[in-house]
C-alpha cells in the first residue's frame, strides 16, 4: 500500500523495486523447495513406501512386527504433505529410523 501511494506522488528510486523484500521466512521456504527439487525421485520414493504400508493393515501389522523384532521406538510412519517441506522433512527423518524396517520390503 505504501508503494502504491506513492507512486502517485513522485517517481521513486529503482523503479519501486526497493519496496519489494522478501522475509527470512519466504527465503528459507523458497531454498528449501529449491533443494527438494533436487532430490524429488527420492521424497517419492519415500512417500510411496510409507503410503504402501499404511494403506494395508496386513502391511503395516508385518511393518510394526519387525519394529519389535529390531527393538526400534514405537514411532508411527509420517505421511507429508507435499506442499509442506517441513512435513517432508519429518517423513524422512522417520523412515531413516527405520531403515533397517525397510530393507524386508526392498
Amino acid at each position: 500500500m505504501l508503494k502504491d501511494s506513492l507512486s502517485f506522488h513522485e517517481k521513486l528510486p529503482l523503479n519501486r523495486k526497493l519496496f519489494h523484500a522478501r522475509c527470512c521466512a519466504n527465503i528459507l521456504n523458497l531454498l528449501v523447495h529449491n533443494g527438494l527439487f533436487e532430490i524429488e525421485d527420492i521424497t517419492d520414493n519415500v512417500r510411496e513406501s510409507v503410503k504402501y504400508i499404511t494403506a494395508s493393515t496386513v502391511h503395516l501389522t508385518m511393518f510394526n512386527d519387525i519394529i519389535k523384532q529390531l527393538q526400534l521406538t514405537n514411532k508411527r510412519l509420517i505421511l507429508d504433505c507435499c506442499t509442506q517441506w517441513n512435513a517432508t522433512y519429518a517423513m524422512v527423518s522417520c523412515v531413516l529410523e527405520f531403515k533397517d524396517v525397510f530393507l524386508p520390503y526392498a
